[in-house]
């Protein structure tokens, strides 16, 4: 119930965002991207793992009704902030690269959907493992994009149409399954 959901919902919410700013910066300042994946991998299990408790958790206080109702949120408020243009960051200072990538992941992931929608999806199915897997996989592929791109990456890809539809279709699964918790629909 929540793999595949988890996995379409944090590549669109990754869409131009942060984690893969961030990778795009790293990438540009560090020719040894090993390291930048290493930081990714452990910033991404750190996030969604917190996510993912959190969500188990808050399954373990609330019915099913309203845990739909949570991950609906979730979705909805992942979609919003992508309808506002990003701002443009500043180049990263070449030094430490594993430490200089996770201190740069580790807050771009924590401020991103991807923790937040992984703990909606954990919260509705009361498991970890399905909602953390697909998360994963999505925060990695969505920022190791930018790192294999190098600078091909955005390229000719009109980004901001790309978030704005994305944001889209995150609020109408959101408003879908919202009203579906509260047997709208």
């Amino acid at each position: 119930d929540a793999l595949i959901p988890a996995f379409i919902a944090i590549i669109l919410a990754e869409t131009g965002e942060r984690s893969q700013m961030v990778a795009h910066r790293l990438g540009n300042a560090f020719a040894d991207h090993r390291k930048i994946y290493a930081a990714l991998i452990l910033a991404t299990t750190a996030n969604l793992l917190i996510g993912a408790v959190a969500g188990v958790m808050v399954a373990r206080v609330i019915g099913y009704d309203a845990r739909t109702l949570f991950a609906a949120l979730t979705l909805v408020f992942a979609g919003l902030p992508m309808l506002l243009a990003v701002k443009p960051r500043k180049p990263i200072a070449p030094k430490h690269p594993f430490l200089t990538s996770l201190i740069h992941f580790v807050p771009a992931q924590i401020a991103g959907a991807g923790p937040f929608i992984v703990g909606g999806l954990a919260a509705r199915t009361g498991t970890i493992g399905f909602a953390f897997v697909g998360g994963f996989a999505a925060m990695i592929f969505s920022a190791a994009l930018p790192l294999l791109l190098g600078d091909e990456w955005p390229g000719q890809l009109p980004l901001a149409a790309l978030r704005r539809i994305a944001a889209l279709l995150l609020i109408g699964a959101g408003l879908w399954l919202g009203l579906s918790a509260l047997r709208l629909i």
